[in-house]
């Protein structure tokens, strides 16, 4: 089955069948990210959703990844779900299973079609990647909404930022993206950054110019820095930032991104302060109240309140239709 606009036409009616991206889409260009596949060389792109992968849309072949040898699972010539094997580097080959699901989706390997209950990645052969711990008890206490979650080209951000960056970071964007934390009463308190490129690839957007506010203060001695902590401002990259202006950041001591610490700039307090955990971990601590003071100039919502994730997008269609997006209620 080729899922071109024919399809689209008859099975999403009322959307534009040139642009129409149903459910399953972006998580099978998480799979091939997170296999270390550019999506682009291994997603047959004879289908729409293929060019959102990454290809041109142009293609004509069979529905597969290319490079894959794919034959039913019910060992017939016709109809998913697929049983498809591709060759390793080591000359043998890794088994992963392409099916049509509900709601016109493509699910590899038991892959969730909807990021409202993610469930991890999983290997090729259909063994499941573990989710970070912090990720999961996050994804626990504040479910993404369906379209969450944010593509990004990790090996270009890297080369643009000078750093790599945390895997439960990077686990984080993949499952929520950039965007808004917020409950009711008290609305949005903490945004996510995301770490953007210019197009003559040098760091970009929100989280380079939260990050040289963040460096400029800390050079300049505006604040108290944590005791014992001698590195310079370059070692400060931002994360975040929240409704009272404190900078949520790394310190990037050290060649291992998954043993940076966080760094915060309360304003209340005028100070900095370093907290021995990763960013995924540190919002689990926050939002389960497991600090001894609480880390922010902001108060933050009711340990029990029901936190929500928005992508900047979302909450922009929220508002746009005349709702409160954190309130659930008319403007």
């Amino acid at each position: 089955m080729c899922v071109d606009k024919a399809y689209l036409s008859q099975n999403a009616p009322g959307e534009p069948a040139d642009t129409s991206i149903t459910k399953g889409y972006q998580w099978a260009r998480d799979f091939a990210l997170a296999n270390g596949y550019v999506p682009k060389d291994k997603i047959n792109s004879c289908h729409l959703f293929a060019s959102a992968l990454g290809g041109d849309g142009t293609r004509g072949d069979a529905p597969f990844p290319r490079g894959m040898r794919c034959t039913p699972r019910d060992g017939t010539k016709t109809g998913p779900p697929w049983r498809c094997s591709s060759p390793t580097t080591s000359g043998s080959s890794t088994t992963s299973i392409l099916r049509m699901g509900e709601s016109s989706t493509w699910e590899f390997s038991g892959m969730p079609t909807s990021r409202k209950s993610p469930q991890g990645l999983h290997h090729d052969d259909g063994r499941k990647k573990d989710m970070h711990p912090d990720v999961e008890v996050l994804v626990r206490l504040m479910p993404p909404h369906e379209g969450a979650g944010g593509i990004i080209d990790w090996s270009r951000a890297q080369q643009a930022w000078g750093i790599g960056f945390p895997a439960d970071y990077k686990e984080f964007v993949s499952v929520y993206g950039a965007g808004s934390i917020g409950a009711a009463k008290v609305g949005d308190f903490l945004g996510v950054m995301v770490p953007e490129v210019s197009p003559d690839g040098q760091p970009d957007g929100s989280m380079d110019e939260e990050t040289k506010t963040a460096r400029h203060d800390w050079a300049e001695d505006f604040a108290d820095k944590p005791e014992g902590v001698t590195l310079g401002a370059e070692h400060v990259v931002a994360w975040g930032v929240d409704s009272a202006a404190d900078l949520l950041c790394w310190l990037t001591e050290g060649d291992d991104p998954d043993a940076w610490p966080v760094v915060i700039y309360s304003r209340s307090r005028d100070a900095w302060f370093v907290y021995q955990c990763g960013m995924t971990g540190f919002l689990r601590r926050l939002f389960q109240a497991e600090f001894d003071e609480y880390p922010l100039s902001f108060s933050g919502p009711e340990v029990d309140a029901t936190l929500r994730f928005l992508t900047h997008a979302e909450e922009r269609r929220i508002r746009q239709s005349g709702r409160d997006p954190w309130n659930d209620a008319t403007l």
